[in-house]
């Protein structure tokens, strides 16, 4: 009894340090997989390694230089480049970052993923099949090059995954390596950032068109006004204003210049007020912007009233007044392209262009839609073709939110490259004057004939409404004749409301998880940005009202999701925000009269702000601060 309990005792012992040595043995190989140092290539291969990374910046930086020439774009999408309205030059195209309503300016990402695919396109040409070392090494490639891009403000990261399997001559030695990295100095990154800003304020507020519209109001063109002078006076479109603008924008464009940028001195205090803007306040000031047109450019044009691309002072109609008193009330349909230069002038001057078209629409700024192209310009507006009415339709402007007819809307007919005004719509009546019904405001009227045009609708107060394909008169489609006419077309009209509005801080102390609500310090700005992507609508305000040139906002009026962002900036430092989605009702914007906008800001004390803390305070509380309706 006592041998086998002696036994038992020796497998038990036997079993603990199997156990042990078990244990010990897992531990340390766990542990060694924590030690895993960086691979070393073998000194005799580092010229191939060499030699791959800078064929990566050499391809890179061809890559850069396509970028910076083009708009952001190293290679131009096939939409693009068919289509020469849509770019600016010959050889290197400059696209139009904005193009028939749309923003056609590429994301930083957009320009790190062209970099990187051009990288890997052309990676291989640049490495001659390593013919340089074929008499030392064997090469073989083991799969493609994948390439990844970080842009900076100043430097470009380029990290190139590319497998190669590297064996000397002499068979001693073989490697696998994949890894090749450069880095080189291109301020790329922030011309583009400035670019950008410089864009956006040029879609949000209209700078360009805004200038435009005032060199033709301090010239001798056709505007607003009473000129006393005798004799005919008459323009020639084509032959006496297009040039005479050109040569304006030419003389007038070299003054734009941008603050906080390597801004120029302007020669007198007009234009100080007019040509020196502020895009930001972030310093820029390496940085020189110049605004480049051509006077090669086309630049379309209609002035109304016109005829046969005349233009006349109003006809009064009153003998010998009307020989020496001139009336202008003239309104203007301008595009044309601009170009702007960003120049770094370090050691090694380097470039970013990108191009923008302006676009002014019966002489105020149409970013939205874009003005009336020439498939559909104002050629003969008062001409033979507007003249010859012939068959009768029936359109109602209708409130899109309401859903009631709306009084007093302009009504346009466009049929292909001829405008015509059509009437207002007013109430109906019938025989000897009855009206029959109050709320039914119609234009009833004839038309031209039309084998497919545009109806358009516009209202102060209301975005612009349109209603398309439509048919008047004799049309035949796909064999058959149709004659239109007596039909009723609705054109669906947004209703804008404009509203006070005013922006208060709600500051937390500390810990404190009851803020103070307050009014704007004197050294406080808030950028108040709204966006809804359902109606292209975007409005940037600067608060208080003396940084900005509108002291109101523009609302739509329905059930829409804006999209909200408000920086608040402290002596140009950033101290606070909100960010998140505003849902609205037709209902409450209708009857509103102000907008209470909140913007969150997190203190340690009275100065420090914490910027972790604010961060933090922004992801939760915005949605407790939306903007409030009054």
């Amino acid at each position: 009894m006592k041998k086998k309990r002696g036994q038992i005792t020796t497998f038990i012992v036997m079993g603990m340090i199997i156990i042990l040595l078990l244990s010990i043995f897992i531990y340390l190989r766990q542990s060694t997989t924590f030690f895993n140092p960086e691979k070393v290539l073998p000194a005799e291969f580092v010229p191939v390694k060499r030699y791959v990374e800078q064929c990566v910046e050499t391809t890179a930086k061809d890559a850069v230089f396509l970028a910076s020439m083009q708009g952001g774009y190293v290679e131009l999408p096939l939409w693009i480049e068919s289509d020469p309205d849509s770019y600016v030059g010959e050889g290197l195209k400059i696209p139009l970052w904005f193009y028939n309503g749309q923003n056609r300016m590429p994301e930083l990402g957009d320009i790190e993923d062209g970099i990187a695919e051009h990288v890997n396109s052309n990676l291989k040409n640049c490495l001659g099949n390593f013919e340089g070392f074929s008499e030392q090494f064997d090469i073989m490639e083991i799969a493609e090059p994948v390439t990844t891009v970080s842009i900076s403000d100043d430097n470009i990261f380029i990290r190139t995954e590319y497998p190669l399997k590297i064996a000397n001559k002499q068979g001693t030695e073989t490697t696998d390596w994949e890894d090749f990295v450069s880095t080189f100095e291109d301020s790329l990154g922030k011309k583009y950032r400035l670019a950008s800003l410089i864009m956006n304020h040029e879609n949000e507020n209209s700078f360009l068109e805004a200038l435009t519209m005032e060199m033709i109001a301090t010239s001798d063109f056709p505007n607003e006004g009473l000129e006393l002078t005798c004799g005919k006076r008459e323009y020639d479109i084509d032959e006496d204003l297009v040039p005479s603008l050109k040569l304006m924008l030419l003389a007038n464009l070299r003054y734009l210049t941008f603050e906080n940028t390597q801004t120029r001195e302007l020669p007198t205090e007009y234009h100080e007020n007019l040509y020196r803007f502020t895009v930001t306040r972030k310093d820029f000031s390496d940085l020189r912007v110049d605004a480049m047109f051509d006077r090669d450019s086309d630049i379309i044009m209609d002035v109304y009233p016109q005829e046969n691309r005349i233009v006349e002072p109003v006809n009064l109609n009153v003998p010998f007044i009307n020989t020496c008193f001139k009336i202008y009330n003239h309104k203007y349909d301008i595009y044309y392209p601009l170009t702007f230069q960003i120049i770094d002038q370090g050691e090694e001057p380097s470039y970013f262009l990108f191009s923008t078209p302006v676009v002014i629409d019966n002489s105020a700024p149409n970013r939205v839609y874009g003005i009336r192209e020439p498939l559909i310009e104002d050629t003969i507006n008062q001409g033979d073709y507007c003249e010859d009415k012939q068959f009768m339709l029936n359109v109602y402007a209708i409130d899109e939110y309401t859903n009631e007819f709306i009084p007093n809307a302009d009504i346009k007919f466009q049929c292909v490259r001829f405008m015509c005004d059509m009437g207002t719509t007013s109430i109906r009546t019938i025989d000897d004057g009855l009206v029959p019904d109050a709320s039914d405001f119609v234009l009833e009227t004839e038309f031209p004939a039309c084998g497919g045009g545009f109806l358009i609708a516009e209202k102060e107060g209301y975005m612009r409404g349109f209603t398309e394909d439509i048919l008047t008169g004799e049309v035949t489609i796909t064999g058959e004749t149709h004659v239109y006419e007596g039909e009723q077309h609705n054109i669906y009209m947004t209703p804008l409301k404009t509203l006070d509005y005013r922006v208060l801080v709600v500051e937390f102390e500390g810990n404190e998880t009851i803020p103070n609500i307050r009014e704007l310090e004197d050294d406080e700005i808030a950028i108040i940005k709204l966006t809804n992507e359902d109606k292209d609508y975007s409005e940037t305000l600067i608060y208080p009202f003396e940084y900005n040139l509108y002291s109101n906002i523009t609302l739509i009026v329905g059930d829409y999701t804006y999209g909200i962002d408000i920086t608040l900036m402290q002596n140009e430092t950033y101290t606070g925000g909100l960010i998140g989605d505003w849902d609205t009702t037709g209902n409450s914007i209708y009857s509103a009269e102000r907008i209470d906008f909140y913007v969150l800001k997190k203190t340690e004390d009275p100065v420090e702000t914490n910027y972790v803390g604010l961060a933090e305070l922004i992801d939760l509380a915005s949605l407790d601060y939306t903007p409030r309706i009054r």
